[in-house]
């Protein structure tokens, strides 16, 4: 992904407030995207994707929604920038300081499954992450980082939404001998 933006049609100008939108009327919008530094060759081809909902980023439309684009009045505009050079001398290597000795104890792991309840349909995706321990060997430190998601919601009913967030950061010191 180059980039992403969100964009909600009813709270569109101004954002502040509330404009329902008629059923088979056609609206003009400028979308922008997130500006990034990524250098696209030139004749490649970019594939641009629209949804109702992008849950748990973000929550779909109360009711089921489609939408409808039309094609012959569709443009994507694009900067176009000249090959330029930063610098006209060589920049010096950073000066960072050494890294510190250490010892991995247990490894980084991300794992991700989806279980759907048959009896009420709600979906719900489980997301666990952990940074591994790692032991600092001149003091001891020993460091972790895990996190824990549960998102689910219902297929026809956005207001059934739920998010789950765990996250625990473990700093202790075990003697090194």
């Amino acid at each position: 992904m180059i980039s992403c933006a969100a964009w909600n049609l009813t709270h569109d100008d101004p954002h502040d407030t509330f404009t329902p939108l008629t059923p088979g009327e056609f609206k003009e919008v400028d979308i922008k995207l997130d500006i990034v530094s990524e250098k696209i060759e030139k004749d490649c081809r970019l594939r641009l994707c629209f949804t109702t909902g992008l849950f748990p980023l973000f929550v779909p439309n109360p009711e089921s929604t489609t939408f409808t684009l039309d094609l012959s009045k569709c443009h994507l505009n694009m900067p176009q920038l000249q090959e330029f050079s930063l610098y006209e001398k060589p920049t010096p290597e950073p000066r960072n300081a050494a890294s510190l000795p250490t010892t991995m104890l247990s490894e980084p792991y991300s794992e991700q499954r989806s279980v759907t309840d048959e009896d009420s349909g709600r979906r719900t995706i489980y997301t666990r992450k952990s940074t591994g321990q790692q032991r600092f060997e001149e003091h001891g430190l020993i460091t972790e980082w895990r996190t824990e998601t549960r998102d689910s919601i219902l297929q026809d009913d956005p207001t059934s939404a739920k998010v789950h967030l765990t996250h625990q950061a473990n700093w202790y010191v075990r003697s090194v001998a």
